[in-house]
This record gives C-alpha cells, structure tokens and sequence, in this order.
C-alpha cells in the first residue's frame, strides 16, 4: 500500500492540558520546558467537551485502523502462508501471515476503544 499519505502521519496520541484532550503526533510529555525545533508536536484534534475522551481515542487510532485494513485486505488477497519459520527459530510461533493481519487489526480496534 504505498499510497501518498495526504494526513499528518501516524501513530497519534492522547494528550491532555487544561482541561482540554489534544490528538497528537507525538506521546505526550510532562511539560514543554524542553522544547526542541526538532521535536514539534502537531496538534491533529482539539476536543474540549464532555465526553470527548471516547471521540479522543478513536481518532487517535485512525492511522493504526487505517493501516490495519489496508495490510488486512492485503493479506487476504493472497493465500495464506507460514510468516518465515515453525515458531522455534524466531519466536514467531509459527504465525500465518492471516493471523499477524488480525492481531494488528485487533490491537488497533483496542486503541480505538480505549482497549475495551
């Protein structure tokens, strides 16, 4: 899916400041004393009502839903086959390329709920 991204690249985060929830492209840290050039955070989405922390979550996790499905669809495109080994040489435990599909797909569903 090589596909020219057109929206501030992920993965994205929940961070808080008075009051308010800010999608950003960045983890949060405790304070800007140490700001950098180098370092910027983004602001993706400002959320300032009630309520706000499921929405925060869920647009937090649109690159990690958007490049599930892309790879999702991918895999399934095709028939599906061993990641490399049995399991005992790389610890990949002997996963299918389906099931890596679905366990990213899964833990990006579980960031958009807030893991629930």
């Amino acid at each position: 899916m090589a596909d020219t991204v057109k929206h501030t690249k992920g993965p994205w985060f929940v961070g808080s400041m008075n009051d308010c929830l800010f999608v950003i492209d960045q983890p949060p840290r405790p304070s800007n004393d140490d700001i950098n050039p180098e370092h910027q955070t983004n602001v993706v989405a400002k959320l300032d009502y009630r309520g706000a922390e499921h929405n925060a979550l869920l647009i937090a996790a649109a690159p990690d839903l958007l490049l599930a499905l892309q790879e999702l669809l991918e895999a399934y495109s095709k028939p599906d086959e061993r990641l490399c080994c049995d399991g005992r040489d790389c610890g990949c435990m002997g996963s299918t390329v389906h099931q890596q599909a679905e366990h990213y797909a899964r833990a990006a569903i579980a960031k958009s709920t807030g893991g629930q």
